[in-house]
């Protein structure tokens, strides 16, 4: 069911031994075999984010986020995996970001097992039930309430706020009361089955890469893993939206502008913003990173300078 992947490359101080799969429907796995590792753990990323959302759902990909902890068909109790994590004196959590979702856990050594068994299930057949969606979206609009103290958060929301309007980079992403319950049903829009309708479309097993941390052989753990993965749905990710829009990411009033933000807590900060291309084609490289080090750097005299 799994086929070996190219030897993964570690450097020579690393002891543990790293494995690399990739099932036969694409989900890519990574095991790696650490003997000091106390307590095992685990990562999902999924090659969606919030700049998936549709125009008319801000913040879906965050809800979608929240309900694969909410039950799945195999095992429908709510609380389930949380619960299980807790009293293996575990942790787990997740977050969604412009273009992938990751979830993880830790658990202790003799609980990895029961964990993966249920963690892999959130890919494979969450339950999406209509009671629980309708409970979940007030912890979604909860932590949306809590990140308005936030001077960070709230100077990503003011930089939003220039963002081109038909850019999909200016919807938002968290989402709230408003945006994913309210507003919809106004407009007649079922979040139940748009719910589904997403984790249909975008957890997808060609965007999927899994990363377990363990002292045990990795084997052992591919024979865990690979079954329930192997249900995941098969198919082309689609392609983000704001690869495909021609709109700019700013609008010509935006530009050459200056705001000051009256910030919660006593802090100074100054960002400065040039529009660029996205550099997603040259994510190996990484140029836009070698700049910001450049232009961060406190040598004397400045490298740029020189």
């Amino acid at each position: 069911m799994a086929n070996v992947a190219q030897h993964i490359l570690t450097p020579a101080v690393i002891r543990a031994r790293y494995s690399g799969y990739v099932l036969s429907n694409g989900v890519k796995c990574v095991i790696v075999q650490d003997e000091n590792a106390k307590m095992p753990a685990a990562a999902m990323s999924i090659h969606a984010g919030q700049l998936n959302d549709p125009a008319e759902l801000p913040g879906l990909a965050h809800f979608c986020e929240h309900m694969l902890f909410m039950g799945t068909e195999k095992f429908p109790k709510e609380d389930e995996f949380d619960s299980f994590v807790s009293k293996a004196s575990g942790f787990a959590n997740a977050f969604t970001a412009d273009c992938d979702t990751v979830y993880y856990f830790s658990v202790s050594d003799g609980s990895l097992e029961g964990a993966l068994e249920r963690f892999v299930e959130f890919f494979a057949a969450p339950s999406f039930s209509p009671g629980a969606v309708a409970r979940e979206v007030n912890a979604v609009h909860s932590e949306d309430e809590k990140n308005h103290n936030n001077d960070y958060w709230r100077l990503d929301e003011l930089i939003r706020g220039f963002y081109n309007p038909k850019h999909p980079r200016s919807r938002y992403g968290n989402g709230n009361l408003t945006t994913l319950w309210d507003e919809p049903q106004e407009r007649g829009i079922d979040v139940h089955e748009s719910l589904k309708a997403f984790h249909s479309r975008y957890y997808l097993a060609s965007g999927a890469t899994i990363v377990v941390v363990t002292s045990r052989a990795a084997d052992e753990v591919l024979r865990l893993i690979e079954g329930p993965l192997a249900r995941m749905k098969q198919g082309a990710v689609p392609r983000f939206s704001f690869l495909e829009t021609d709109e700019p990411l700013f609008t010509s009033a935006a530009l050459a502008s200056w705001t000051n933000l009256r910030t919660v807590r006593k802090m100074r900060e100054l960002r400065l913003m040039w529009p660029v291309r996205s550099p997603s084609s040259s994510w190996r490289t990484m140029p836009s990173a070698y700049i910001t080090h450049l232009l961060g750097m406190s040598a004397t005299p400045p490298c740029l300078g020189c």
